[in-house]
């Protein structure tokens, strides 16, 4: 893990990157303690979940209510988009950068 660490770290400064410790978290399904290095970073469980798109990750998360703010989210997104004059290129690129990736992952959360 620590070497996986190190080489990402690398990688975003070569390409002028940062990574934002308070964005990040360790997913493990062992009961080891980490190593001293990745100990800044949150361990990801039912208690500190994990968020996607705003929507928490994990065994105890009602999908159901998770699912509902996505799709007002959606149609917010859409109705800011009716309300904007804008070229068709970018509709199509708002629309996919934006409601298309939350779709996919409505998708591919419902049970």
């Amino acid at each position: 893990m620590k070497t996986s660490n190190k080489i990402m770290e690398r990688i975003c400064f070569a390409i002028k990157l940062r990574i934002n410790d308070s964005k990040c978290g360790i997913m493990s399904n062992t009961k080891q303690e980490l190593p001293q290095q990745l100990a800044k970073y949150s361990v990801i469980n039912d208690v500190n979940s994990y968020k996607y798109l705003r929507v928490e990750m994990g065994n105890k998360v009602n999908v159901e209510k998770c699912m509902t703010r996505i799709i007002k989210q959606i149609k917010k997104s859409i109705m800011q988009l009716k309300k904007e004059e804008t070229s068709s290129w970018n509709l199509i690129n708002r629309i996919n950068s934006d409601i298309i990736s939350k779709l996919r992952y409505v998708f591919l959360v419902i049970p």
